[in-house]
């Protein structure tokens, strides 16, 4: 066969290769059964092909190799699990990815398209343009083998590099750069206190081998006198799969029952909310992709561990490791004195010539670096919409937006560069300094839903893939007239770095909703926080729903805001708003309990109804003059705060936080004491006393 002569050469080479393999669905199918191993993993839809494992399995298997990885493209083209699925590509060995012929890519109804529109009945409203950036990236690239049904074979003739092999060391190390980290690793653990190490690497460097093998030696010497433990976090236990490995090759010991025991030592696995809820004592920490750990998660532990290692992927599918070095970095290079990082660069597992690794990077954007943008100038900003079918055609743009996207939000995904290029409805605003990309806006269109539909929303017997603001006020909020409007939800809005806090976000927004006609509503969710609630409000946005659940991604609950330009529409949106502000108190004294007291206090403030009697006010100044006591006048004092939220700008934050957590949230006496609000009860009532005549006397 012609190929055979080209996989002994790549077997050798340590290089990888894509083999694309082109044809009818049964055709491409037979053709990779035959070029099946012992070792090869076939990635398809179960139910169609035996022997498949869905393609969603693929990230659960990183940190293994296989000699043979295949995807059917027939059973969905996921971004995220094909550009892994190349992870698992030993060195030598091959990726194959089963498509139609190269004609038909335009119009294949790839099944992934479900996932991007409400209904799967609506794939045929996708755009094609993330296959066809895909088709014509892979057809220029060199290094790719294809296989079609009419042309046959093609791409053969590329050259591979020489026999490939390297070496460990005495601590077990394949590289310089890994074995710089291992030292770097075991200094931490041995030298001075908060003096964090991170670690950063690509795909294959090592990064993740390096952690165990500095464990296993901590341990080892542990054993030899003095006690060590080690805590090992990360977004699952699947994802230490190498480092537990290479920690059991050091030791000689199997991990069992979630840790690797030696007398004196041990090396221990706990996720990120027990570390967080339980705080262990370790005399080391160990977090691997931290990339894909939430922020909040991590400053926690960064707050009750003295010697922390982070370890993330850069370009990755872990997380944005970029997204990490703006947010994490940055802080612990303010909170530290002393940050050591440490960069692994040589591959480990494949050559360096390996062509596979940067065509996937290519292809999937991991490797997007952001331009810096010249001199910020008031006069030089320019606004104008992209549609998505000259964004495939415009490399450059495409690269500084997705970039952009990726630094502003922590959770970014691969699937992401394709909703981005394919998804229907979706709208594109952009912000340009001397035709540099400085801000971007996505906005999707929502709604209407039809009354059929909307009741069965309301009843809670229908969910809608890609109706979050309709479904969620129809539902959630129970505002059943809210499903026949049309809503354009703001997706994403990103600044550059180099150009945040100088009200460029604020003027990207502002545009959009100049131009906000063709919708009844403009909307936005997030995770709560003060700064974005703040920068919504002051955009004119109105809260109407909090999530009663934190997010799993950010620790936080979400929030719902709406605007609109029309007067009609606003009345609406005013009788949401007095709907929402008489929830607030059943609410927030039981599942929303934990919500950042500052967040209450913003809502507060800019609450527009209030109904005050006399009564009301009497009771809060007796209150306040110690006449009656405070929890027999909770409503009135509730009502009191609805209608002078402002002046809770003049309270002290330790004073706000008491103010917000007795009387809106419910918290008792002793969780008080316990958080350091307060000495005790009768100290903590007189404090709440001495605020209310404080608010009084500036609300006049």
């Amino acid at each position: 066969m012609p190929y055979q002569h080209a996989l002994l050469a790549l077997a050798s080479s340590g290089e990888r290769r894509l083999l694309l393999i082109t044809g009818s669905q049964a055709w491409t199918q037979e053709q990779a059964a035959g070029l099946q191993t012992n070792n090869t993993i076939l990635f398809s839809d179960p139910t169609i092909v035996a022997h498949a494992l869905p393609t969603t399995r693929v990230t659960r298997l990183l940190g293994q190799e296989y000699d043979r990885v295949i995807y059917d493209g027939y059973a969905g083209l996921h971004p995220d699990m094909l550009a892994a699925s190349a992870g698992l590509v030993r060195a030598g060995g091959l990726l194959i990815i089963l498509m139609p012929e190269s004609g038909h890519w335009l119009k294949f109804d790839d099944p992934d398209y479900q996932r991007y529109v409400p209904e799967p009945h609506q794939r045929h409203r996708c755009h094609h343009h993330f296959l066809n950036r895909l088709q014509r990236l892979i057809s220029r690239a060199a290094g790719v083998w294809c296989y079609d049904q009419q042309r046959g074979w093609s791409g053969l003739d590329t050259p591979v590099a020489q026999v490939w092999q390297h070496s460990a060391d005495a601590l077990g190390c394949l590289t310089r750069s890994q074995r710089r980290a291992v030292d770097a690793i075991q200094h931490t653990a041995r030298g001075h206190r908060h003096r964090p190490l991170i670690v950063t690497a690509d795909r294959g460097r090592g990064k993740s081998a390096a952690l165990g093998i500095a464990a296993g030696h901590l341990l080892r010497q542990a054993h030899r006198g003095a006690r060590m433990r080690i805590l090992v976090t990360a977004p699952s236990l699947s994802t230490l799969a190498t480092v537990i490995r290479h920690a059991e090759q050091v030791t000689g010991c199997l991990w069992q029952n979630d840790r690797l025991n030696l007398p004196d030592a041990e090396l221990c696995f706990m996720s990120p909310e027990r570390l967080i809820t339980e705080r262990p004592r370790c005399e080391l920490l160990l977090i691997d992709e931290a990339a894909a750990i939430p922020g909040q998660q991590l400053a926690a532990l960064t707050t009750h561990y003295s010697r922390l290692v982070f370890a993330t992927t850069r370009h990755g599918y872990e997380g944005s490791g970029q997204g990490f070095a703006l947010r994490v970095q940055r802080r612990l290079e303010q909170q530290y004195a002393h940050l050591e990082i440490c960069q692994l660069h040589e591959p480990i597992r494949w050559a360096p010539t390996d062509p596979l690794e940067p065509l996937i990077n290519h292809l999937f954007l991991l490797d997007v670096d952001l331009p810096v943008p010249p001199v910020l100038g008031e006069s030089d900003i320019q606004y104008r919409w992209v549609d998505q079918a000259s964004l495939v055609e415009d490399e450059s743009l495409l690269r500084q937006i997705y970039g952009l996207l990726v630094l502003a939000h922590y959770q970014t995904s691969l699937s992401d560069l394709r909703a981005l290029l394919d998804t229907p409805g979706l709208h594109i605003l952009i912000q340009t300094l001397d035709e540099a990309l400085i801000g971007v806006l996505l906005l999707n269109e929502e709604g209407p839903l039809d009354d059929d539909l909307a009741e069965k929303v309301w009843l809670g017997e229908r969910r809608v893939r890609g109706e979050l603001l309709p479904q969620s006020l129809v539902s959630h909020a129970g505002l059943r007239e809210a499903g026949q409007y049309r809503y354009g939800r703001i997706m994403r809005i990103a600044i550059h770095p180099l150009c945040q806090q100088r009200g460029l976000g604020s003027r990207l927004v502002a545009t959009l909703q100049q131009q906000a006609a063709r919708w009844d509503y403009i909307g936005v969710a997030f995770a709560a926080s003060v700064s974005l609630l703040r920068f919504w409000l002051l955009a004119g946005f109105t809260p109407l729903r909090l999530g009663l659940h934190p997010d799993t991604a950010s620790g936080e609950v979400s929030i719902l805001m709406l605007n609109t330009i029309d007067a009609q529409r606003h009345s609406a949106l005013q009788q949401w708003h007095a709907t929402f502000l008489a929830d607030l108190p059943t609410f927030l004294p039981r599942q929303l309990s934990q919500l950042d007291p500052e967040c209450v206090a913003v809502l507060l403030a800019h609450a527009t109804t209030a109904s005050l009697s006399s009564t009301d006010n009497e009771r809060v100044r007796s209150v306040a003059s110690s006449l009656h006591p405070l929890d027999h006048a909770l409503p009135s004092i509730q009502r009191w705060l609805l209608g002078h939220g402002s002046a809770l700008s003049v309270l002290t934050t330790a004073d706000l936080q008491l103010l917000i957590r007795r009387i809106w949230q419910g918290w008792e006496w002793a969780a008080l004491q316990q958080a350091g609000l307060v000495s005790g009860q009768k100290a903590g009532q007189q404090r709440i006393r001495q605020i209310l005549t404080q608010l009084l006397s500036y609300a006049g």
